[in-house]
């Protein structure tokens, strides 16, 4: 988890997830999101053209932050499902959309996990790229938001794991932004780095979800967020 002193507990999921009114006082969450005690949070259920989200109440502190999210994708045998999930650090909370759940024409930093393919690149899905949303730019559906990336990664097989999977995002105020990936049980990778990255003030951490009209046909598509740590 990195130093302890530096553990934030507000921007911070863990068990026990919701209190006995089924809310917690430093989230929102909603769509088709659902949250279990037992369980942990489940941003889609196992159904074609669903979406859910998870946002923080408080900000992101403006100079430095580290987030670690543990999170499983998919059930049952590998097939065409889609669409994807996304971690944001964005202006904008709690507005659902086409975008992996999320609106269209955020403010910040979206990074997305997509598990199908809609434009020619080639790449072995499912990739993972990161994008910074000036809030007049849209993401480019047509290129799986390569078009305005920063940065990106295939070749990742975190579909169907046994094991959660882990995304790690360091950000530097105007110095650097990293994203290293563990699959399963396997070692960080680097993902990819930027650097001179900065972020506007003022922005919240979320994440999203968006099943496509496969996900029902082919597989049971499940996003399944575990206890995430922000240090």
């Amino acid at each position: 988890m990195g130093n302890q002193d530096l553990y934030l507990p507000k921007l911070s999921f863990e068990y026990p997830y919701l209190d006995e009114g089924f809310h917690n006082e430093n989230w929102d969450y909603g769509g088709d999101a659902v949250i279990s005690n037992n369980n942990g949070i489940f941003l889609t259920q196992n159904l074609p053209s669903r979406r859910g989200w998870l946002w923080s109440i408080e900000h992101l502190p403006k100079e430095s932050w580290e987030v670690s999210v543990d999170f499983t994708v998919g059930q049952g045998k590998p097939g065409l499902v889609g669409d994807g999930f996304a971690i944001w650090a964005t202006k904008e909370r709690v507005t659902s959309g086409p975008v992996f759940g999320n609106r269209d024409f955020f403010t910040g930093l979206g990074l997305f996990f997509d598990t199908y393919a809609n434009s020619k690149e080639k790449l072995s899905f499912p990739i993972v790229a990161g994008m910074i949303g000036d809030g007049k730019t849209g993401y480019d559906f047509s290129s799986d938001g390569l078009k305005h990336s920063i940065g990106h990664c295939d070749k990742l097989f975190y579909r169907n794991q046994p094991t959660p999977s882990t995304a790690r995002i360091t950000y530097i105020r105007s110095k650097l932004l990293r994203v290293e990936i563990k699959v399963g049980n396997q070692d960080f990778v680097n993902c990819f780095s930027q650097n001179n990255v900065e972020l506007p003030d003022d922005i919240y951490l979320g994440l999203s979800a968006l099943t496509g009209d496969l996900s029902g046909a082919f597989q049971s598509l499940l996003y399944l967020l575990w206890p995430f740590i922000l240090v």
